[in-house]
């Protein structure tokens, strides 16, 4: 399915923030695959320790991501039950939609991991006006204000 501008530019403007953020330690991939137990699923970003070369010739595991991101607009259900499923069931520590239908940052975080009925323990909504943190494994690494990800004609 092609991705609508609103998706597109949102995607663009929170790498372009995102990566004055993250500190050399740190990168950040886009649309790249991530390999869970039985699958590869490709977030919109994600941000991993280390460099590229790190992760070659495999795929990162989806635990290996620093923070792992998908924005949502008409993929918000599966955003929200499918892929908050498998990110918790997979022990990702930061997942992050990016709600454009409710222009909100939907923070999740302390997955439950491996389990009957995995999930985050924790969940933040940030709206325009909020500053949302920047916190990479367990690390306050910057923030920025939530418009910021936001394409104009949204905030």
């Amino acid at each position: 399915m092609a991705v609508n501008s609103r998706h597109r530019i949102a995607k663009r403007k929170l790498f372009l923030v995102l990566n004055q953020l993250i500190t050399p330690e740190y990168f950040i991939d886009e649309q790249a695959p991530v390999r869970t137990t039985d699958s590869v699923v490709e977030p919109d970003l994600m941000i991993l320790r280390g460099s590229p070369d790190d992760y070659f010739p495999e795929h990162a595991l989806a635990s290996q991501t620093s923070l792992l991101i998908e924005v949502a607009d008409t993929s918000l259900a599966d955003d929200r039950r499918k892929k908050k499923l498998l990110y918790a069931y997979e022990s990702v520590r930061n997942y992050w939609i990016v709600n454009l239908a409710d222009l909100q940052i939907e923070v999740y975080t302390d997955p439950t991991g491996p389990g009957d009925a995995p999930t985050f323990r924790s969940r933040i909504d940030y709206r325009p006006g909020n500053t949302i943190p920047l916190e990479l494994d367990g690390k306050l690494v910057g923030q920025f204000r939530v418009e910021e990800g936001f394409p104009k004609s949204t905030e």
